[in-house]
């Protein structure tokens, strides 16, 4: 393993956790993150204590070949977290999903919405039922409940998880999964579904919002 190393994508969520690794292999690395306003370094931020003060920081934009120049100076290895995926990003995007009725007749309706027009950050997730409402704050913790009929919402539990948590809890059931030869909560099938969900939103995006047809769901 080489001495210096370069670590692209650092402030993110792989480069970060690779950063931290690397440190603690006792190499010296630098950390190639992307310039911003805010002085942030993204995922980076959030650094375990032990690797303090340990790693050099490199502030400038991937793009940039004289930056990425500059930033190779000196180095041994050059390990590139930077994504390879093509992504269109709109200011707000808006995803409504309505499934196939029940036996009942009922059929369930879904709506997803981002918006990068807002300066807080918010990530909420609401269920609108028969007998009442549930509210999940990811950012927070807090999960309420607002009962038919009521007027406030009612707090039910918090639970303030690391940034990284359920990405580390879904990593372990998997693995403990593989060594137990169970079923996981989330199988490829709910992945290939996730797909086709996200594939449907970009050909209504093409059709100016018209609905797009997926298996069962809209």
């Amino acid at each position: 393993m080489a001495n210096k190393v370069l670590v692209t994508g650092a402030d993110g969520f792989i480069g970060s956790h690779l950063t931290e690794a690397l440190v603690r292999e006792g190499k010296s690395v630098r950390a190639f993150t992307q310039y911003n306003s805010f002085n942030s370094w993204g995922w980076l931020d959030q650094y375990a204590s032990d690797v303090k003060g340990k790693f050099e920081v490199f502030a400038s934009d991937i793009r940039d070949p004289h930056g990425v120049k500059e930033a190779m100076k000196g180095c041994d290895a050059v390990l590139s977290q930077q994504s390879d995926l093509q992504v269109d990003v709109e200011d707000t995007a808006h995803l409504v999903l309505s499934f196939t009725p029940d036996t009942n007749g009922r059929r369930l309706r879904a709506n997803l919405s981002m918006d990068f027009f807002r300066q807080d950050t918010t990530r909420t997730c609401v269920a609108i039922g028969e007998s009442g409402s549930l509210r999940w704050n990811a950012l927070s913790g807090n999960v309420e409940y607002f009962p038919a009929g009521a007027t406030v919402w009612e707090n039910v539990f918090v639970h303030a998880p690391q940034c990284d948590e359920t990405y580390l809890a879904e990593w372990r059931h998997f693995l403990a999964c593989l060594n137990a030869g169970t079923q996981p909560v989330t199988s490829g099938e709910d992945g290939l579904a996730a797909l086709k969900i996200i594939e449907a939103a970009r050909a209504s995006a093409e059709m100016q919002g018209a609905s797009a047809a997926v298996g069962g769901w809209q």
